[in-house]
């Protein structure tokens, strides 16, 4: 299908919410004159100045399903798809937001203050981002207020997975975290899709203690290694379990690993005194 009209019309200001016009070298906001720049010709439209990578041709990214894509450019308007990466093909009708330039970017910004009309998108989808966001529960409302009425929304974000894309991974949540997250909208259903299965977590972990059992001594990575679903279980169901040469090869590991596959941080703080 082709475009089913001009990306300017869906645009506005990400301070004020005015309409932008194109300039010589850019966007401008008719109401507060606020220039916004384009890099390799995406407009860059961050609330405030913010550095922009334009990232490598050849960078890969984890592509949309195949049927996901079909339906959704069948559709006769605007699709937004957040967190695009480097995806395989430009869809006419689909604007791909990023934080970087891509080889198919339309527009970088922020999810938390999204530059575009009120109701411009009939579909927005967002694949392994909501993880990777400081509020989720904004951001949610920001899509909220971008997606026609009627329109439908498709994320996936993590539960089960190990620290990773450091230090912009800030959260995992569970069904009921990702419905609150999104309890304006009617959540038509949540499901563990093909790519979430419970194997993947449970080999995603395991990778990882393996290589990060790398600084280890060979036989405490042999212990590892080696090691059963049955013993993992015994330490957790029997305190009286909890020593040998399993419990201590973990015992072992450096703090920067144990941070990566806790299973929960403490913190502690203090109430500033008054200067």
């Amino acid at each position: 299908m082709t475009a089913p009209g001009s990306m300017l019309d869906l645009l506005a200001c990400p301070v004020c919410r005015g309409r932008l016009e194109p300039v010589r070298d850019g966007l401008v906001c008719m109401v507060c004159a606020q220039h916004f720049e384009c890099v390799r010709g995406v407009p860059v439209l961050f609330p405030e100045p913010t550095p922009v990578t334009v990232m490598p041709a050849e960078h890969t990214s984890f592509a949309l399903p195949p049927e996901l894509i079909e339906r959704l450019s069948a559709l006769d308007g605007w699709w937004l798809h957040v967190g695009a990466g480097a995806s395989p093909e430009k869809i006419p009708n689909c604007i791909e937001f990023e934080l970087n330039v891509f080889r198919n970017t339309s527009l970088i910004g922020d999810i938390h203050r999204l530059p575009f009309v009120p109701d411009a998108f009939q579909a927005i989808v967002a694949f392994n981002v909501f993880e990777h966001l400081p509020d989720p529960p904004q951001a949610a409302a920001e899509l909220h207020r971008v997606l026609a009425p009627g329109g439908e929304v498709v994320i996936q974000t993590a539960f089960l997975q190990p620290l990773h894309a450091d230090p912009g991974h800030y959260y995992n949540t569970t069904e009921m975290g990702l419905r609150r997250w999104f309890g304006q909208y009617d959540v038509l259903g949540v499901e563990v899709t093909p790519n979430f299965e419970p194997t993947y977590s449970l080999a995603w972990f395991a990778s990882d203690l393996l290589y990060l059992a790398g600084e280890l001594s060979p036989d405490d990575v042999d212990v590892l290694a080696s090691s059963t679903l049955g013993e993992w279980a015994e330490l957790w169901r029997e305190p009286a379990a909890r020593s040998g040469r399993l419990w201590e090869a973990m015992a072992k590991l450096p703090d920067h690993a144990k941070r990566r596959l806790a299973a929960g941080f403490q913190l502690r703080g203090r109430k500033a005194t008054q200067g």
